[in-house]
């Protein structure tokens, strides 16, 4: 985001704007390699924490999920986060 920052153009992927955010919304981003894809997630949680609270948005980044055990610990940390706040 820093870089981001910096740039002079600074371009915001337009599919940020189309998914799904309504509570309870799970999205999955993918897609070949450099095309913004973590860059337009960041500019959307950015956007999202100036209007929610914090504890009501998570962020998974799966490159560093090393196992479908991980995977399936980082869902349920999240699932129950969100059950505990109801």
């Amino acid at each position: 985001m820093r870089q981001w920052q910096r740039e002079r153009v600074k371009w915001v992927p337009g599919w940020i704007w189309e998914l799904g955010l309504e509570p309870p919304a799970l999205n999955f981003v993918y897609g070949p390699r450099q095309t913004g894809k973590t860059t337009g997630l960041k500019l959307l949680v950015r956007e999202l924490l100036k209007r929610i609270e914090p504890d009501s948005v998570a962020y998974l980044d799966l490159d560093i999920i090393l196992s479908p055990a991980e995977l399936r610990r980082a869902f349920e940390y999240v699932v129950g986060r969100a059950a505990r706040r109801g």
